[in-house]
């Protein structure tokens, strides 16, 4: 044991540091010919200690002190090298030697000298296998994960929250036992939170999204605790985590985006240029978008909460109310402590960081909108960020998310107008939606943007659509505005919806002249849906002779037929339109009789 200790402390830890330097520094500079230069010399370094400390083991003394010390030095240079082959991308070397480092803890795993040795090296076998898509792989990398959150809840429990970590075995003792101690239930808190950080990854991949929401949200609130934590990216993993909730509780994801911007604050902000403050300014951009998303839920589940109140529906009991009981004390946990949770089932009450977050909560409610001025104050808030977050997504060199904050005014529009009364305010509204879209419809290049400019087309023609119906809602309540003027716009608003409705139809032909037979699979209920309009927008426009209101019926007859015949074609796509589908079999037999009746009475 005299020589071990000599050789380490006379050699062996100098030599290991320096692998150190090489890994984690040194390699940051390696030319871009040789990338992993610094990483193969610390790898020689490594294995060079390793082979040495063969000469001292005593391989028939499994329970010698020296020999378990000995052991653990070796088991931790070889996790060293593990990570370094993965660092390398030599995945499969390195799951073999993580492998090794494994079965050379699983005896002695609950020992305090290698218990965190065990843990780290479950994470990173976690990691290997999560870099490999599958849904086996998943199942492994949970396996063990879970081992690893399992042995850390057992020791802490039954024997204390300061094991050795594992990188002491491979340097020399530096500070006094008090700090040794602190550091080390740090890092025994750390190697697990970075459990849980991996566990909500691998939750994400297996779409077990409600898992993966408590466990990052767990491991955010640890790394607040621990104080170890980048602001920018805690902040955006906070406000990420918020786009979960949106559809379960509006009041926890508004709680996330409230962390996220409280934390963000702590993030250095003074770089005049260079990528760390174009990364400050996408990341707080990213954020302001998730704002966004918030307050365009919340005018939508309004809309649904007033609907159903109408409705007369119990509200509290339906599932899907993302505005929940308003009670945060439903669960009587007492005062435990954060590890006796089972997080998979943790309550709404432990979901709250410990922050103070009124300033931020206060600017934007989680209570149903009831009213116009409570539905117009949301509005100017999403406005606000929307308008924030073009600062850093500019149309030249963001074309994809400025469309996307471009669509995003569309729809808060779009939910804004549920509240207002007013048809010709509603009107109004629809039509600052309608120049917006063009604007960008005008600009885009059609070949690059091809998906994203149909799905600006097609919302014009709804909107158009919408705002012919309103006129004609108001002629209709009150008949004696009709005017030629008032025709007029009616029919000039149903013609730009069908020219924009066969804009987006041309667009799927092609390079060819006509439809194709059968629709892209995510086409074929836009595509017939868009057939449905064009054949009842025909049969609204208002004309003067019995010859042109002939023409319009034989074509609104048509467009369902189209509908008609495409879906004896093709019967597997008529469950995706069965309502649009049974009008258009209805009217297809309707319009030929109604059309012979009107030229009988007309003569023609």
């Amino acid at each position: 044991m005299e020589a071990f200790d000599n050789y380490m402390k006379e050699k062996g830890y100098k030599i290991l540091a320096n692998a150190k330097k090489l890994n984690d520094e040194d390699s940051k500079n390696d030319p871009e010919e040789e990338p992993y230069r610094s990483k193969y010399a610390a790898r020689e370094l490594y294995q060079n200690v390793k082979n040495d400390l063969n000469v001292f083991m005593n391989e028939d003394a499994d329970d010698d002190d020296s020999t378990t010390e000995i052991r653990n030095v070796r088991t931790a240079i070889s996790l060293r090298l593990a990570i370094n082959f993965e660092e390398t991308e030599e995945s499969s070397t390195c799951e073999e030697l993580l492998q090794k480092c494994l079965k050379e803890t699983e005896k002695k795993k609950m020992k305090n000298e290698t218990v965190n040795l065990y843990q780290t090296v479950l994470n990173q076998l976690a990691i290997v296998c999560s870099s490999r898509r599958g849904a086996d792989e998943a199942v492994k990398t949970m396996k063990y994960l879970q081992e690893a959150e399992s042995i850390y809840k057992t020791f802490k429990q039954q024997e204390g929250d300061s094991p050795v970590a594992w990188s002491e075995w491979l340097e020399e003792k530096t500070c006094e036992d008090d700090e040794l101690l602190r550091n080390r239930v740090a890092n025994f808190e750390n190697t697990y939170t970075l459990t849980l950080y991996y566990a909500a990854q691998v939750y994400t991949q297996m779409n077990e999204r409600s898992k993966a929401a408590r466990y990052c949200h767990v491991t955010l609130q640890r790394q607040l605790n621990s104080m170890k934590y980048d602001p920018v990216d805690w902040a955006l993993n906070a406000a990420s985590l918020s786009q979960y909730y949106l559809s379960e509780n509006l009041s926890l994801a508004r709680h996330c985006l409230a962390a996220a911007s409280s934390i963000f604050k702590e993030a250095p902000n003074d770089s005049d240029c260079g990528n760390d403050k174009d990364i400050y300014l996408q990341r707080k951009a990213d954020i302001e978008r998730c704002w966004i998303k918030y307050g365009l839920q919340l005018l939508e589940s309004s809309k649904f909460y007033l609907t159903e109140e109408l409705e007369n529906l119990d509200l509290e009991s339906r599932s899907g109310n993302v505005f929940g009981s308003g009670n945060d004390e439903e669960a009587n946990d007492g005062d435990k402590n954060e590890d006796d949770f089972d997080i998979e089932n943790i309550s709404e009450k432990h979901l709250r960081f410990n922050l103070e977050l009124t300033l931020y909560e206060e600017k934007i409610t989680d209570k149903p909108l009831l009213v116009f001025d409570d539905a117009r104050k949301v509005f100017l808030v999403i406005q606000e960020w929307i308008q924030s977050a073009k600062e850093y997504y500019k149309m030249d060199g963001h074309c994809s998310d400025y469309i996307q904050l471009v669509q995003d005014h569309s729809t808060a529009y779009k939910h804004l107008l549920f509240f207002e009364m007013d048809i010709d305010r509603q009107c109004k509204m629809h039509k600052k939606r309608i120049d917006m879209l063009l604007d960008i419809i005008n600009v885009i290049n059609p070949q690059h943007y091809l998906l994203v400019r149909r799905q600006l087309i097609y919302e014009v023609a709804e909107t158009y659509s919408c705002m012919a119906d309103l006129k004609l809602t108001k002629l209709e309540s009150d008949p004696g505005s009709r005017s030629v003027h008032v025709v007029n716009k009616i029919n000039q608003l149903t013609l730009h919806s069908i020219e924009q409705f066969q804009s987006y139809l041309d667009s799927l032909k092609g390079e060819k002249p006509e439809l194709p037979d059968k629709f892209g699979e995510n086409d074929v209920r836009p595509a017939l849906v868009a057939k449905f309009y064009i054949g009842r927008l025909y049969s609204k426009l208002m004309l003067p002779t019995v010859e042109e209101r002939l023409a319009n019926m034989m074509k609104s007859l048509n467009n369902y037929k189209f509908v008609v015949d495409y879906c004896k074609r093709n019967e597997c796509d008529k469950d995706k339109v069965p309502s649009e589908y049974d009008i258009c079999v209805e009217m297809v037999e309707l319009l030929p009789l109604k059309m012979a009746k009107i030229r009988s009475v007309s003569g023609l």
